[in-house]
């Protein structure tokens, strides 16, 4: 049967239509790309109908039957699918912004790449929907119930909820947003647990739970849900939402600023060094003897010195100590089994960390591991030098005996 055919019997009402299907039905209707704006279709009987890339513009489709239909590519702007059974249905690349979809039937539906912006789903059932590269700012699932949705294009990794959990963590207004311009970096993402235990303590009662970090245009979004168990209003909780974003920007801004300056600083403290190992090749040259006399100043230096020579001056000189204290703690333990405690240690510092300088310390323990399984002795002394004594509070705490003594050897403690 033609399609304006099936557009002429379906303009005589849908009861009459409702009919026709009834006593045809092995026909399955085409409707591709029909115009059906604004049109009244409640209680319609379109299961199986191909309505791929058609106008649904606002129509009303509340109570319909949309069983395994075909809405590919389909204009559902505003349309109303309140009680409508959408389960199995094609929704693939749709646009159901502003629809009305309250106690709709979506089971095992198919929403790969579909626009949800503004979609309302209060009361639906999206049990088994495939939820792909969906579109979802400010959509509505407020007593929605799903036991599981599949995120990938193939619909092959099942992700399953509990009770309410699937509104607790994707719920648009218990969504915290943090927007990182030009990405985020490790250091940026092991910190995000100092930044979440900050943003609680900061608003009393809140409780956050990290959802997922992707990447957005001209940067990265992560994304922390508000676990909402009923204490909040609507209001409250977009008030909470706001005031949240709000810190959290002041304070990613700030620790972007404090990692530039640690990093200006590292790049500077590394050129001394270098301009260190230059002085000291410098001063332990050989000296040239011609008969009695001598090419370049000769000095007989006992111990250590921060500067020798005319006109000589030095600044804040180790010279060989950080080599001498790693080659004692190299010496003394093994750095295979220190490298192991210390990735333990760095492990509860993640957990414990509260400021920018427990942050700073997890990286200084995390460089020091990395220096025992390179069996470089002075980076390790250094690392575990820089880590502190926090470091070595926590150390204690939890009983790394190895990792506690090397950092009381780079502190000069033993």
């Amino acid at each position: 049967m033609a399609i304006p055919e099936h557009l002429e019997i379906l303009s005589e009402g849908v009861e009459k239509w409702n009919q026709w299907r009834k006593d045809n039905p092995k026909v399955i209707p085409d409707l591709n790309e029909v115009d059906l704006e604004e049109a009244d279709l409640s209680r319609a009987n379109l299961s199986r109908a191909n309505l791929s890339k058609a106008d649904l513009f606002k129509a009303n489709l509340s109570s319909a039957d949309l069983t395994k239909a075909i809405l590919e590519w389909a204009d559902l702007r505003g349309a109303d699918f309140s009680n409508a059974d959408l389960s199995d249905a094609l929704l693939d690349w749709a646009d159901l912004s502003w629809a009305r979809c309250y106690k709709a039937n979506l089971s095992r539906a198919s929403l790969g790449a579909t626009r949800l912006i503004d979609t309302n789903f209060d009361g639906a059932t999206l049990t088994g929907a495939a939820l792909w590269e969906t579109q979802r700012a400010q959509w509505s699932i407020k007593g929605v119930i799903c036991e599981c949705v599949f995120w990938d294009e193939r619909h092959k990794e099942k992700s399953s909820y509990s009770p309410g959990e699937f509104e607790r963590l994707f719920a648009d207004k218990t969504k915290v947003k943090l927007f990182y311009k030009d990405g985020i970096n490790p250091l940026e993402i092991a910190t995000l647990p100092a930044l979440i235990k900050h943003l609680e303590e900061s608003h009393p009662g809140s409780v956050l739970r990290l959802v997922s970090i992707h990447e957005d245009s001209g940067g990265v979004v992560v994304e922390l849900a508000i676990e909402d168990d009923g204490n909040f209003t609507s209001d409250q909780l977009t008030q909470l939402k706001a005031a949240l974003e709000t810190e959290a920007r002041q304070k990613i801004e700030y620790q972007k600023q404090a990692l530039a300056e640690r990093e200006t600083r590292l790049r500077l403290e590394g050129e001394i060094k270098q301009l260190d190992s230059v002085v000291n090749k410098l001063i332990l040259r050989p000296t040239i003897h011609q008969g009695d006399s001598y090419m370049g100043d000769n000095y007989n230096i006992s111990g250590q010195a921060g500067a020798i020579g005319p006109s000589a001056h030095a600044h804040d000189m180790t010279f060989n100590q950080l080599q001498q204290i790693g080659s004692r703690i190299a010496e003394s333990m093994d750095l295979t089994a220190l490298a192991s405690e210390l990735e333990v240690l760095r492990q509860a510092l993640k957990k414990e960390a509260a400021t920018e300088e427990h942050d700073v310390a997890v990286v200084d323990v995390g460089n020091a591991k990395k220096a025992a399984e390179a069996k470089d002795s002075a980076k390790l002394a250094e690392s575990l030098k820089s880590a502190g004594k926090w470091a070595l509070d926590v150390a204690t705490k939890i009983g790394v005996s190895l990792a506690t003594e090397a950092v009381k050897h780079s502190m000069g403690m033993k």
